[in-house]
């Protein structure tokens, strides 16, 4: 029996030049006997695309629209196509500042799952101005923690209370809670309610199905969990599999997303 056929593909931008020959670097290592890879680049210049060319990766060029959130969708459609009209079995969506393990699709692999991620963090700036890792897993909120924000005197005037009960937000489904390092700590298979595309393994059976979108509040990666989960998919996180991810201040100044 053939083993799947993977394409690894990340849109990107010459903003992300910072992270490139470590990217190729992991990606080349990557342990698996059949994978492509390509990079497509939305930056408003040739010259990110013509240094990637000449590393030998393959890349293609894609257009830079006003907001961040639809050139990333755009992008990732023309992934997507490439996907569906080239054979591929999966689409191994790595973006370039994620650095991964050299076994990490057999490890996705091994789940036999139609989506399937894993873990790895943001820097976000807690009350007290300092930086935290925070894996971009995100739970659906239960109903019990949805009915203790609605009701709860601890939550009186907050901002989340008052969407709730001016119906801005409707009902759990509305609503998401990121998991911490603390939570993800134990290697595990967790079903999720979504997980960033910088680190997803995704069967063409959902391709099939699912374009990628954006909202004028969420990334596509948000979008792509909900509309495949209304496609009756889920989202699966191993928290076994944990990459670097390479952040860069400065490197969406400017951007409007």
């Amino acid at each position: 029996m053939p083993i799947p056929k993977i394409l690894i593909a990340t849109p990107t931008f010459d903003g992300k030049i910072y992270c490139l020959d470590r990217w190729i670097e992991a990606v080349r290592n990557i342990g698996y006997a059949s994978f492509d890879i390509l990079m497509v680049d939305n930056s408003s210049g040739m010259g990110y695309y013509n240094l990637i060319k000449g590393s030998g990766i393959p890349v293609m060029r894609s257009v830079r629209l006003p907001r961040a959130r639809e050139t990333i969708a755009v992008s990732r459609n023309i992934i997507r196509d490439k996907v569906l009209n080239e054979g591929y079995d999966y689409l191994f969506s790595l973006e370039q500042d994620v650095i991964p393990q050299p076994d990490i699709l057999k490890r996705l692999l091994s789940h036999n799952l139609p989506i399937v991620g894993g873990v790895y963090c943001n820097l976000k700036k807690d009350n007290f101005g300092k930086a935290q890792a925070m894996p971009l897993v995100y739970m659906r909120v239960s109903d019990e923690e949805f009915e203790i924000l609605k009701n709860d005197e601890r939550f009186r005037g907050t901002a989340i209370q008052e969407k709730i009960l001016s119906g801005a937000i409707k009902g759990p489904e509305d609503m998401n809670s990121q998991l911490s390092i603390e939570q993800v700590k134990e290697p595990q298979l967790l079903e999720v309610f979504f997980t960033g595309l910088g680190c997803l393994l995704i069967h063409r059976s959902v391709l099939e199905k699912v374009k990628f979108n954006w909202a004028e509040d969420s990334f596509d990666d948000a979008v792509f969990a909900k509309d495949a989960q209304k496609q009756g998919f889920k989202v699966f996180v191993d928290t076994s599999v944990n990459c670097a991810h390479i952040q860069y201040d400065t490197s969406w100044s400017g951007i409007e997303y």
